[in-house]
């Protein structure tokens, strides 16, 4: 699989080549994009968050068969009060925002943000929500939900997925 990772915003360089890295050890081919602006237009006032389908939408302007926003602002998507993430389901762009998962353990943090990596792109595969709370697919609803969950695929999700695995750890 093929994925593109456009920065938008603030977003460390080291972040962005630990994850691409720990993308490409699970086989999956990564480019990086040159970092953009956050879209002024996302901006909500009353809620001091930005809406995550400009992110999306953001996205969708650049080329690539899968393209990975990753920023630092705090998301939302209407009903929910946040997200760590969204994605276009069986589409081709999905969005992580890093601002939820910050930790002081720098490798949890990292971890936490290859979880909602491949989460968001497990949609883009039409993976949908998994009641596994140890697969990735789990959703979170608190950073304690994505603690709990692992790195990869339960075998349900996996046998979903046509064309072989999304992510390869081994």
């Amino acid at each position: 699989m093929q994925v593109s990772i456009l920065p938008v915003g603030e977003v460390e360089e080291e972040i962005l080549q630990e994850l691409s890295e720990g993308l490409r050890g699970g086989g999956l081919r990564v480019t990086l994009l040159p970092c953009q602006k956050v879209p002024s237009k996302a901006f909500n006032r009353r809620r001091k968050q930005y809406r995550g389908s400009a992110f999306l939408e953001m996205a969708g302007r650049y080329g690539g068969k899968h393209v990975l926003v990753v920023t630092d602002v705090d998301l939302y998507a209407e009903p929910l009060n946040f997200v760590f993430g969204q994605a276009e389901m069986g589409g081709r762009a999905a969005v992580i925002s890093l601002h939820r998962l910050r930790s002081a353990d720098r490798g949890l943090f990292l971890l936490r943000v290859m979880k909602e990596a491949l989460h968001e792109l497990g949609h883009n595969i039409d993976l949908s929500h998994c009641p596994d709370d140890r697969c990735v697919m789990h959703f979170s609803n608190t950073l304690e939900d994505t603690d709990r969950k692992g790195p990869g695929f339960c075998g349900e999700c996996e046998s979903r997925r046509e064309g072989g695995p999304l992510w390869d750890p081994s």
